[in-house]
């Protein structure tokens, strides 16, 4: 097995704050289909003085959530449409 498939290390952290108008306002991570359609993935939603970590796809995607994701450069530029 080769190790740099089991360690993605191009990926890194970036918040994102949702726009008011996205696309995704108002739908669930599993609605959103983020990791099927782009390969990021949501690790913790800042939500005001809340952060939800490791966040349920029930969870709603509200305005001006800050989005931390899990992703390539290329890939979390793919998805930033949908979410500013």
């Amino acid at each position: 097995h080769t190790l740099p498939n089991l360690a993605p290390w191009d990926s890194h952290l970036v918040n994102i704050q949702v726009h008011p108008n996205a696309n995704l306002v108002n739908k669930t991570l599993m609605k959103a289909q983020l990791r099927n359609k782009y390969g990021i993935n949501i690790v913790a939603i800042q939500r005001g003085m809340e952060t939800i970590v490791a966040p349920k796809p029930q969870e709603v995607i509200l305005p001006m959530d800050t989005l931390i994701i899990l992703g390539t450069d290329a890939q979390i530029d793919q998805a930033r449409p949908d979410l500013e």
